[in-house]
């Protein structure tokens, strides 16, 4: 197998890997979205920690799909953005390639503040109401995330196909 066709392969089982991991972690994000819509069944002190957890693994979510669309970005472009605005230009950069659609470019978009946030308020400024809608937008907005990232594996692996 030549070198190309490796990487090809690699990054398509990657894009593969990465998608199973935001999908546990959606599973996780399903489990506290319960726990968050009856916060009178918990103790302030749980309640707590479920709302710390939940931002963990928001932080997570968007992580993972940032990664997956860098690697994307980077295999159509030969390039990522760096820099101190480099979060939103590989957003942008993934829209204009046709990889995102303009309303996941936006959900990402904003979903990249509130990772933003969490990554810096250690937990002390969570809002019940704030991280309960987020973790309900995030829930809806992965099937059609997972559909484009299955696409794009799938078109990685067709491309292989045709090169034999």
């Amino acid at each position: 197998m030549s070198e190309d066709k490796a990487a090809v392969k690699r990054l398509a089982c990657r894009i593969h890997e990465d998608s199973i991991r935001i999908g546990s972690v959606i599973l996780h994000l399903e489990e506290s979205l319960e726990l968050l819509l009856e916060p009178s069944q918990l103790t302030p002190v749980l309640l707590q920690r479920v709302m710390e957890a939940t931002a963990v693994e928001l932080h997570g979510f968007y992580t993972g799909t940032e990664k997956i669309i860098e690697r994307l970005v980077e295999y159509k472009t030969g390039s990522i953005p760096s820099g101190k605005s480099s979060h939103q230009e590989l957003l942008i950069t993934a829209s204009e390639i046709g990889l995102l659609s303009e309303d996941q470019h936006t959900f990402l978009r904003e979903l990249g503040a509130l990772r933003h946030f969490v990554r810096h308020s250690y937990g002390i400024e969570l809002d019940l109401p704030d991280l309960t809608s987020s973790t309900k937008a995030v829930i809806a907005a992965w099937p059609d995330l997972s559909t484009t990232f299955d696409r794009q594996e799938q078109a990685l692996i067709e491309s292989l196909s045709r090169e034999v």
